[in-house]
């Protein structure tokens, strides 16, 4: 159930919900040590080339959202949907390829997720 406050005037500090907060920043915390640990650079592309390795960043980033589902507070919709895309996102991954529209798909539930429990 989300902060009848949230984002508004209302939205004080005795409002906030600590230890959702304090695992989302955790979460981010793992999430940007992945990255620095990175072998490379990113480097900006105007046109992806690589949406199988997109696929498995979504998939290592849901992974994270079930293990901390508790703490936040991930309903059983929310969690239908993680579990599917996982599986669907462990088969590309098994495949080694993605089609175009599974890459739809993924993102399309990467951003639902990412809406409805963030």
């Amino acid at each position: 159930m989300k902060n009848p406050c949230y984002h508004r005037p209302e939205d004080t500090a005795d409002t906030l919900k600590y230890p959702k907060l304090t695992t989302i920043s955790q979460m981010i915390e793992q999430i940007v040590a992945t990255a620095a640990d990175a072998g490379a650079v990113p480097r900006w592309q105007r046109n992806p080339d690589n949406p199988f390795e997109e696929a498995v960043t979504i998939r290592d980033v849901l992974r994270l959202f079930v293990k901390n589902r508790e703490s936040l507070k991930i309903g059983t919709p929310q969690l239908f949907l993680i579990n599917n895309t996982l599986a669907m996102l462990d088969g590309i991954v098994e495949r080694g390829s993605i089609t175009p529209d599974e890459r739809a798909r993924a993102l399309q539930a990467a951003r639902v997720v990412l809406f409805t429990v963030l």
